[in-house]
């Protein structure tokens, strides 16, 4: 602006500046007339005055036009500038928007476009995650059903073998040879408590009709209790067990005595042997470690078992000597197991009883010395409670084995 203001003033100047000299070139005139004809043409500069003096006039009024013009024309062309100038910095205006509008269109479209491609991209990871979620569902319940199948297989295997019946005769099979190189001292001292035990098996046999009372129910039931008897100098503990099934009564009696051939699953008895020299006997020597807080207490055992059978039930008759030598303690137990005939249907079904009882030999003597008599009770408790779960077991046993042949029947129909 300050550029176009000093052409204006400049445009001013050039005007006077012209106007001067056309002012100086009009007067110069005159003076050279009056030089050369001073006298005689004094009346006629005075008659051509007003001439010359119109023709002054219009000199500077052209002059002061054309100044006029000049800057008008040059106003006019400021004003042109300046509204073309106005026009542009429009355009510009109007440019640039386009060019910002087209750059924000163009960085839209590709950022829509980058993230179509990652919608596209996390579409498929989405899919691809989903099929192999699926996948794995599938395979998890296939081994949920796998693994529970195998449950059940475990479990009917592991009830298979713990059925002591299945394993009867394993001892006589597998019997080590070192058990059967025994010293023989040892031997001789084994086999007369054994004899002895066989001798008493027959006298307790001869008891057997008065064990039970003729009216005892054939309920099933398991009963402890502590009785004094003469016969056993001192307290006993007696386990009274009454099993009825309905199976018959060869059926009951094989149960029972495949039972009573296998070891004991009390993993505090060790057996030494297990052997039948004679026919429905069996004998057997065994040491209970039962261990306790002051340690652990050997009891070396012998047992001599014989089964009777008679028309109308099977008798079987166990009798055990426990020996505890560093204390001088000697422990007696004697089981009577009688299977007869049900009397609700004695062809088809049968009743089991067990009488169990439990002593030690010559306990009166041991009153006075504290130690003996804890460890007599200590003792008297373990084995009664091992007792009462072996007898329970035997209950258990007979029952599923009478659902088994239950089962095996098939009833027919018309």
């Amino acid at each position: 602006m300050s550029f176009l203001e000093r052409e204006e003033d400049m445009d001013a100047m050039l005007a006077e500046a012209l106007a001067f000299i056309d002012e100086c070139d009009s007067n110069g005139k005159p003076v050279k007339t009056r030089s050369s004809n001073s006298s005689s043409v004094s009346s006629s500069v005075v008659a051509r005055k007003p001439p010359k003096s119109n023709k002054t006039q219009r000199r500077v009024g052209e002059s002061q036009c054309y100044s006029t013009q000049l800057q008008q024309r040059k106003k006019a062309e400021l004003r042109a500038l300046r509204e073309q100038a106005v026009d542009l910095q429009e355009q510009v205006k109007v440019l640039l928007h386009r060019r910002q509008k087209s750059r924000a269109g163009k960085e839209k479209n590709s950022i829509t476009q980058n993230e179509e491609d990652d919608s596209r991209e996390w579409f498929q990871k989405a899919v691809n995650e989903f099929q192999r979620r699926q996948k794995a569902e599938r395979t998890n319940r296939k081994l949920k059903e796998i693994w529970a199948n195998q449950g059940k297989v475990n479990g009917a295997f592991r009830h298979l073998v713990q059925r002591r019946s299945l394993l009867y005769g394993k001892d006589f099979v597998f019997e080590d040879e070192e058990h059967k190189a025994l010293e023989s001292s040892v031997e001789d001292e084994t086999m007369t408590i054994i004899s002895q035990l066989e001798k008493s098996v027959e006298t307790l046999y001869l008891t057997s009709n008065s064990v039970f009372p003729p009216d005892l129910p054939e309920t099933i039931s398991c009963n402890t209790r502590v009785k004094r008897s003469s016969d056993m100098n001192g307290n006993c503990i007696e386990i009274i067990t009454t099993t009825p099934v309905s199976s018959s009564l060869n059926f009951a009696a094989d149960v029972v005595w495949k039972d009573l051939n296998v070891k004991s699953q009390d993993p505090e008895r060790i057996y030494s042997f297990i052997r039948g020299r004679k026919p429905d006997s069996l004998e057997k020597n065994f040491l209970i470690a039962l261990h306790n807080p002051s340690g652990v207490l050997n009891i070396d055992g012998f047992q001599f078992m014989r089964k009777f059978e008679e028309s109308d039930r099977v008798v079987v008759i166990k009798h055990n000597i426990l020996t505890l030598p560093h204390m001088g303690l000697e422990f007696r137990d004697r089981c009577w197991i009688i299977i007869s005939r049900s009397k609700s249907d004695p062809t088809h079904a049968s009743v089991a009883r067990t009488c169990y009882q439990l002593y030690a030999e010559g306990s009166e003597n041991f009153s006075s010395n504290e130690d003996v008599v804890h460890t007599r009770d200590y003792i008297l408790s373990c084995l009664s409670g091992k007792v009462r779960r072996d007898h329970q077991m035997l209950q258990n046993l007979l029952i599923e084995e009478d659902r088994r042949a239950a089962s095996r029947i098939v009833p027919m129909t018309a």
